[in-house]
């Protein structure tokens, strides 16, 4: 009974990390288009923008984490924070990319299904990520904050 009640509250974990997720994408796309707004276009970049919203929205995606996800762990936030950064930069940079290469470069996807089934593989990648590095229990020795 207990297999169950783990891989229950796994779940529910995965669901939760879902919907922060969704969340964090919108607020991506605000943060993005208030940027590109509130600065001269010409001299702001999209790369820029997109840099700032990611930077908002990953903290962000961070805070509801830990506060709705990953609740009742203890942690050194700050070394979460840095390991949740890293493993948001290795998935958004290196495998996002890597992906839409052999996607589209080797196998000839349609470039519609291509962010589809990249988010479909990217999105569990964090979870685990955040739930095994990130927000993972410390031990004695890492208790103190």
């Amino acid at each position: 009974m207990a297999i169950f009640h783990d891989d229950f509250k796994a779940f529910w974990q995965f669901v939760k990390f879902t919907i922060v997720g969704m969340t964090n994408s919108i607020i991506y796309i605000l943060v993005f288009n208030l940027f590109m707004m509130l600065v001269n276009e010409e001299t702001a970049t999209g790369l820029i923008g997109s840099a700032v919203a990611w930077f908002v929205s990953t903290t962000n995606s961070f805070y509801w984490n830990k506060k709705f996800v990953f609740h009742g762990i203890e942690i050194i936030w700050w070394k979460a924070l840095l390991k949740f950064y890293l493993g948001y930069v290795f998935t958004s940079l290196v495998l996002y990319s890597a992906l839409t290469f052999i996607q589209m470069e080797i196998l000839g996807v349609n470039t519609s299904i291509v962010p589809i089934v990249n988010v479909l593989i990217v999105g569990p990648v964090n979870f685990f990520i955040a739930k095994y590095w990130s927000f993972r229990i410390a031990n004695d020795n890492e208790k103190r904050e």
